[in-house]
């Protein structure tokens, strides 16, 4: 009789081992999850949800492209006139004041076409055109 106590609490002892075991691995889950849910949340909500979020990408984008652009770019065209356009556009998407399906063809566009090429003066010219359209003007907006 008193070995089979022993075995009853030896068992007992490695069943609580085990389930303290699973009560720390839960928590430890809960606090990792917590430490990158609530800092994302946040986030996401002060850019402003799921259009914010568009926006911030967008402005991204073009941050990547204009710097291709302007290592790429005619000579016919100054790095001014680049900078100047693509600020334009920057501040339009900071107004949230563009059509951003527009502006993200134009720019998956221009990715393909001229990732590995440099773009001639006329399509260089067109493509500065075709970005100035993609901004909305105040009347469309309202």
């Amino acid at each position: 009789m008193g070995e089979s106590a022993w075995r009853l609490r030896e068992e007992m002892a490695k069943k609580n081992k085990l389930a303290g075991c699973y009560r720390r691995v839960l928590v430890f889950l809960l606090v990792v999850v917590m430490i990158i849910l609530v800092p994302s949340g946040y986030i996401y909500q002060r850019s402003g949800g799921s259009s914010g979020l568009r926006y911030w990408m967008a402005g991204h984008t073009i941050n990547v492209i204009e710097d291709h652009f302007l290592n790429n770019h005619p000579d016919s065209l100054s790095a001014d006139q680049i900078r100047s356009q693509f600020g334009r556009i920057r501040e339009a998407n900071s107004r949230r004041e563009i059509d951003l399906n527009q502006l993200y063809q134009l720019l998956d566009g221009y990715q393909e076409r001229f990732q590995n090429n440099k773009p001639s003066i006329d399509q260089a010219t067109q493509f500065m055109r075709d970005l100035e359209l993609t901004t909305l003007s105040s009347e469309s907006i309202r």
